[in-house]
């Protein structure tokens, strides 16, 4: 299929550069034209293995210098993502457009579109800083519609459809995907905050990953927020034993499935902790409820959650954001080393702050031989009545 397109195009195009020669006139036939002409005849029938031998063939091109297939192949490439992708439900083409923003506020501004109705490109006539150009959209492309539900199913779809495989081939769209659902959270909470009538809150899993579950413990029960981001970031770039020990499986089903501490399992267990411990039966006889009972452990968590996030905003931005990052880190570590490393000695930047969060990076062997001697095991256990302390002048949280 591919060299009956590479065929057609070529054809399609000599013969208007043949016609433009005898007429003496403008060839009337683009590159690009032909192209989306060859490929929306055979949109239908390409399967995933399209991409796959396209990929090795453009590699293969620029091997041997080939550099005008290899450019011709190319457009291929991008027209058939950009057709599969126009067929696609919109929820999913509104998370594809979010996808392609690295800065929070674009994407941010893009799904509120949506949420609002959606908005055509430029060729509808959108201009100006919130129209076409402010959203990022090409000519004739629009922003479709989508409810806030549709938009987070679809998110948590495909975040699951990555995180049940035995390896997870591109950690950065992970890194991305997990964070549009967590920006997704945050308007369906604004929603209920500026809404005079409410609206539903998110539903949470029921039934979180054990050893997720058990990860989120230990980090709770660590009070200095530099040594909880370099655990976050060990633990969402790679599968870290090291994260939390190995749990049994829950079911059959779960016995199939990676046993690794993952970046959306991390964040949904932790959104169905802090709802547990708010909505706790048990506090019902305290004045607020489970929300005063547990204030000191849920402001813990709104911190490891920020936290998380910075994690996979500089995740997702690549090697460049890391390399930005080195400087910031090594200052960070000083004037936590200075500060006796306590939570609220120094300030924990939110997510996407320009000066980014430090990532430590420590050997396995040292994880290990910290043990609950340095704060961590008892974090979770707080959920059976034992509170984590309130930061006294002295000292940060304890478990």
């Amino acid at each position: 299929m591919i060299g009956e397109i590479v065929d057609e195009v070529t054809r399609e195009m000599f013969v208007s550069e043949a016609v433009a020669y005898l007429v003496r006139d403008q060839a009337d036939q683009s590159e690009l034209a032909a192209i989306r002409t060859a490929v929306a005849r055979r949109v239908e029938f390409l399967d995933a293995n399209f991409l796959t031998a396209l990929t090795g063939f453009i590699r293969a091109c620029d091997a041997r210098g080939d550099r005008q297939l290899a450019s011709l192949l190319m457009n291929v490439r991008a027209e058939v993502l950009r057709q599969v992708a126009s067929r696609m439900p919109s929820a999913a083409q509104v998370l594809d457009l979010a996808l392609r923003h690295a800065d929070k506020d674009a994407r941010l501004d893009l799904l509120r579109t949506a949420l609002g109705g959606g908005r055509g490109g430029r060729a509808a006539g959108a201009t100006g800083p919130a129209g076409a150009e402010g959203l990022g959209l090409g000519l004739g492309e629009q922003v479709p519609a989508a409810d806030l539900d549709t938009l987070s199913a679809t998110a948590s779809k495909f975040i699951d459809e990555m995180e049940e495989q035995a390896e997870v081939l591109d950690r950065r769209l992970l890194a991305r995907l997990v964070l549009l659902r967590e920006e997704l959270r945050l308007l369906r909470e604004e929603g209920r905050f500026t809404d005079d009538g409410g609206g539903a809150e998110e539903p949470v899993r029921s039934n979180v990953p054990q050893r997720c579950a058990a990860f989120l413990k230990e980090l709770v029960a660590v009070g200095d927020p530099v040594r909880r981001v370099g655990l976050l970031s060990r633990a969402f770039e790679s599968d870290w034993e090291g994260a939390a020990p190995r749990q049994k499986p829950q079911t059959a089903f779960h016995a199939g499935q990676p046993d690794a501490v993952r970046p959306g399992r991390f964040m949904a267990t932790l959104q169905s902790t802090a709802r547990q411990l708010r909505d706790d039966p048990a506090a019902a006889d305290t004045p607020g409820g489970g929300a005063v009972k547990h204030a000191a452990v849920l402001s813990r968590l709104e911190l490891i959650r920020s936290e998380a996030m910075a994690v996979l905003d500089r995740m997702h931005g690549g090697d460049r954001a890391a390399e930005a990052d080195q400087s910031a880190e090594a200052a960070a570590a000083g004037a936590a080393a200075e500060a006796g490393a306590v939570v609220g000695a120094v300030p924990t930047p939110v997510y996407g702050a320009p000066d980014g969060l430090p990532n430590p990076t420590e050997p396995a062997e040292a994880e290990g031989s910290k043990g609950a001697g340095q704060g961590q095991g008892q974090g979770l256990e707080v959920v059976e009545g034992v509170a984590v302390e309130e930061p006294g002048a002295e000292g940060g949280f304890t478990g």
